[in-house]
């Protein structure tokens, strides 16, 4: 082999590394926040099913190229403080994520967190709702026009997005 082909393949090697690093970067993040969720607050989270996000890809939300879901049922969410929450989770996210809303209620103990970051033409939407019993980790890429029809209406964008996806997940 020559040394140009060696070359060429180095750099192929080298670049293909590169992709998956950042893919893996991506959804690093993303795991990183469940695992996060899972740890602070002692619990654990299930999937979705083969079947609902073979659903998903089918019936999916107009705007939304892709998603990540993760729910917590009928499990504890009362023992940690909310505000070390928030701080555990913006060291956990990198500087490219900037938050977008930020709800928390003492009296109830709910909480909802939306993050966003530039994905190319896309963004995507990281969405964190905790409640006392149930909790949800949400990520999308979305197209800007649908992010800017949701941020027409903050309250319920992410209720919107997590419904979405729950919904289309039962028979």
């Amino acid at each position: 082999m020559s040394t140009k082909t060696v070359l060429k393949i180095l750099l192929l090697l080298a670049l293909l590394q590169i992709s998956r690093s950042v893919g893996a970067a991506q959804t690093g993040e993303y795991n990183a926040i469940v695992k996060l969720v899972e740890n602070f607050y002692h619990v654990k989270h299930k999937g979705l099913p083969l079947l609902a996000r073979a659903g998903m890809r089918i019936a999916r939300p107009n705007g939304v190229k892709s998603f990540k879901l993760a729910t917590f049922e009928n499990q504890d969410f009362s023992a940690a403080g909310q505000s070390d929450f928030y701080a555990a989770m913006k060291m956990t996210l990198n500087a490219e994520w900037r938050p977008l809303l930020q709800i928390r209620s003492r009296q109830d103990g709910q909480q909802t967190y939306v993050f966003t970051r530039e994905a190319g033409d896309q963004f995507n939407v990281l969405v964190v709702t905790i409640e006392r019993r149930d909790a949800t980790v949400l990520q999308v890429e979305v197209a800007p026009q649908a992010l800017i029809r949701w941020m027409q209406n903050p309250e319920q964008m992410s209720r919107s997005l997590i419904d979405e996806a729950t919904n289309s997940s039962e028979p």
